[in-house]
């Protein structure tokens, strides 16, 4: 497996370890959703650190889709963030104006 599906793997694997967690104590995941989106898509965007674009849609499409993710930036407004994860089903909260 090359190393930017193995960290992708790995994030998501234990994401969803720890939902199941969370969500025995009838809980729901929120999570940040930097690690989701990559410079190479979002280049104007100031709070990405998924690696390359496959490395994050890997990532994303393997997540429990009950996972809460939270969008969120040290600027604003970017909002392409929010419309990425929402078209692919996920819960998207926004943390700041």
């Amino acid at each position: 497996m090359p190393p930017a599906r193995l960290r992708a793997f790995v994030l998501a694997e234990h994401l969803n370890w720890l939902n199941q967690e969370v969500n025995k104590y009838g809980a729901r995941t929120m999570i940040y959703g930097d690690k989701f989106l990559s410079p190479d898509e979002f280049s104007r965007s100031d709070a990405v650190n998924g690696g390359s674009i496959e490395e994050a849609h890997t990532a994303l499409a393997r997540v429990d889709r009950d996972v809460i993710i939270t969008d969120w930036h040290y600027t604003a407004p970017f909002g392409a963030a929010r419309v990425t994860w929402s078209t692919r089903i996920h819960s998207v909260y926004r943390e700041c104006q």
